[in-house]
């Protein structure tokens, strides 16, 4: 992990990160605390061959270790709500955001236990917890690897390809997410991680006003004056029956940078021309594959209370992992 934190030190991430980091802590603690094991290296090359869209279905059978919330299409106000006087500037304005789509929602963060399953392999944990809790120290792209190849084990044509030949700016390759209405397993949309996180509630926190509640977060997280994650499900579930939406670890989502208005935030967070061509009404709202920087969400064991707000939003770089941040995965329904 050191050496891909050392590479940022100085770039436009790492002024974003000073700037938007819901608790400085969390910068101090990623950039300068290690972890017992080195988190795997993701290579820009890696073999395309075991990692792409295929033509047909596989035989294959449900992997157990995880249970779906069915989160039904809707809308809602994303962002910074009117009640809240804490939001950044990433977090405004609040702007309606229409889902046509229902979709299937993890119930927990993907855990240790799953996370080997699937894949044959550990990445490198930074604390002694047992496998029951979420998995961390994985990279975006892990995710998506990941998803992948839980839709093939099950037998699903899975969502994600990837092309060695079309790399951005940092020479990684594009991820490209062709088929929206794709049946495999991916990582939600920015808009349908928040939407599900909402829970159908009003509440700063998904699944209530008490923190406490509802999330691993600063002030209680630590155990022998170390934070860090909890088992998955230890706290109480939102409106939906979703857990740890805010909390334990962040989540990875698929959208890349971008502005929720453009018009007054001409420039991404990398200075790419991204975002919404204003705070309009959206429908199924995705961003544009315009970098390899992506969004994570819900705040984490590292938190404290302003930073796990349902609407704070983060940014890292697609091959970088840290102790703070897992994810879940979703599949839209048919």
């Amino acid at each position: 992990m050191g050496k891909n934190v050392l590479s940022i030190l100085g770039s436009p991430i790492f002024k974003w990160g000073i700037m938007y980091f819901s608790n400085r802590a969390i910068l101090f603690s990623l950039l300068f605390t290690g972890c017992a094991q080195p988190s795997p290296e993701v290579s820009a090359n890696q073999s395309a061959s075991t990692k792409v869209m295929l033509e047909g279905k596989t035989e294959g059978r449900l992997i157990e270790g995880y249970s779906l919330v069915d989160i039904p299409a809707g809308s809602f106000m994303m962002g910074c709500t009117k009640l809240d006087t804490n939001c950044s500037p990433a977090e405004k304005p609040s702007h309606k955001v229409t889902l046509t789509r229902s979709f299937s929602m993890m119930k927990t963060e993907v855990t240790r236990a799953l996370y080997k399953k699937v894949t044959g392999k550990s990445p490198g944990f930074c604390f002694d917890c047992d496998d029951s809790c979420p998995v961390e120290m994985v990279s975006w792209l892990d995710a998506v690897f990941f998803a992948n190849e839980l839709s093939e084990l099950e037998g699903i044509t899975p969502c994600y390809s990837i092309h060695e030949e079309d790399k951005d700016k940092y020479g990684y390759p594009y991820i490209q997410w062709k088929d929206k209405e794709c049946m495999g397993w991916r990582l939600p949309t920015e808009a349908e991680w928040e939407f599900a996180a909402r829970g159908g509630q009003e509440h700063f926190f998904s699944g209530g006003a008490q923190l406490e509640e509802v999330a691993w977060f600063e002030e209680n997280s630590a155990v022998q004056n170390t934070h860090r994650p909890h088992k998955v499900a230890s706290k109480k579930a939102n409106g939906y029956g979703l857990y740890d939406m805010t909390g334990n670890v962040a989540e990875w989502v698929w959208d890349f940078d971008l502005r929720y208005d453009k018009k007054n935030n001409p420039k991404g967070l990398l200075g790419e021309e991204v975002g919404y061509p204003s705070a309009e009404a959206q429908q199924d709202p995705i961003s544009e594959e315009k970098s390899n920087f992506h969004i994570y969400r819900g705040g984490s064991f590292l938190s404290h209370r302003i930073g796990s707000r349902l609407s704070t939003r983060g940014m890292m770089g697609a091959d970088l992992s840290f102790k703070f941040i897992g994810f879940r995965l979703v599949k839209t329904q048919k």
